[in-house]
């Protein structure tokens, strides 16, 4: 039977009825989504704030309240987990974190916050592989291999703070290579290095970083530093008096200096002297931890500083210059035994000063116990 015209125009009417419908329930639905993304951005965003602000147990409340409605953005959530961090609520920041890294494992920042909790919840082998990861992850932003840079010199802070110094060493090593010998981080790498006992490698990173910047007195002093600890004296002294002309109220650099110019001229065996000279300087060792003895024993018994004693009146009488440029071989026992009273008196008679503190360093420098 052939369809009518009302029956047509009614289908007609049902089917433009339904379109309107979709299209209201659409408006709907895309004004209900963007009521709850602005609801979450607005949330996010005073949580966002009271974290920079040094609040953050009541920022860690206002983003779970946005991922309450952005449930499935990583960025707060991300930031959710720094938020419960600073709160000290390091296992729920993890649980967030370690969530994040199993759908992003490569996400550098994501390994980085996570090793950072790892490392203050004591799990340092976590630690380290999570660091690791964010050091060789991808970093999404403007300049990652500055990024990567920070993450090492972090682990190897953090390595050094755990007391695994050849790990130290070795994220440090990785560094020196890869860093730019102009770039400003090479006075850190310095210290750093000082830390890790690489002190070859410290001198190394300064002198590149004075080469950027000669008014670097930072530099300057860790080049003064390095130097002294490899024995260098003079060059110890130079590098203190350049920090000095940059700084000079730059008290360890002072007190650098002045140890170095003790240490340069009480040392018998500085390269050049003449045997009168190293005579001299001999004696003068001699007398001033002759000295130094004297003052320990008189406050305290103690059988190695006795020993010491009973070799001096046994063996060193009558200790004259003249008597030692006349004798190498008497000139070199009576260093070491003025060597030996100072190390052994080190810890007996407390730090000592001056002229005594020129000879310890000496001592430990040959090797004296």
């Amino acid at each position: 039977m052939p369809e009518t015209r009302p029956t047509r125009g009614i289908v007609l009417l049902l089917v433009f009825i339904l379109i309107i419908g979709f299209a209201v329930t659409g408006a709907i639905a895309r004004g209900y989504k963007a009521r709850q993304r602005a609801l979450a951005e607005r949330w996010f965003a005073r949580g966002d704030r009271d974290l920079a602000h040094g609040d953050p147990a009541r920022s860690v409340d206002e983003i779970q309240t946005a991922l309450a409605f952005a449930p499935d953005n990583d960025a707060y959530r991300l930031k959710l987990a720094l938020a419960l961090m600073r709160s000290g609520k390091l296992d729920e920041a993890r649980v967030h974190l370690t969530s994040l890294w199993e759908q992003r494992p490569g996400d550098a920042t994501v390994n980085l916050q996570l090793a950072r909790v790892m490392a203050r919840l004591g799990d340092t082998e976590d630690a380290i592989r999570y660091y690791h990861g964010a050091i060789y992850g991808v970093w999404e932003d403007e300049d990652p291999l500055q990024r990567r840079d920070a993450a090492r010199f972090e682990l190897a802070n953090y390595l050094l703070t755990a007391h695994q110094i050849p790990g130290a060493q070795s994220e440090l090593i990785a560094l020196a290579a890869e860093l730019p010998p102009t770039s400003d981080q090479q006075t850190k790498l310095g210290d750093l290095m000082m830390d890790a006992g690489e002190p070859d490698r410290a001198l190394a990173a300064y002198k590149n970083a004075r080469k950027n910047d000669r008014n670097n007195a930072q530099a300057d002093l860790g080049a003064a530093q390095a130097s002294f600890a490899l024995r260098r004296y003079a060059e110890a002294r130079d590098y203190a008096r350049l920090a000095l002309k940059v700084k000079p109220d730059l008290e360890e650099a002072t007190l650098l200096d002045r140890q170095a110019q003790l240490v340069l001229a009480a040392d018998p065996y500085a390269s050049g002297l003449n045997m009168k000279a190293r005579a001299a300087r001999a004696q003068a060792a001699y007398e001033t931890a002759s000295d130094r003895l004297d003052e320990c024993l008189s406050n305290r018994t103690d059988p190695a500083l006795e020993t010491l004693a009973t070799q001096q009146k046994t063996d060193f009488t009558h200790i004259r210059a003249a008597k030692l440029q006349r004798d190498p071989d008497l000139l070199d026992n009576v260093v070491h035994w003025a060597y030996h009273v100072e190390t052994a008196s080190e810890g007996v008679c407390g730090a000592p000063t001056g002229v005594d503190a020129a000879l310890l360093v000496l001592a430990h420098g040959t090797g004296a116990r």
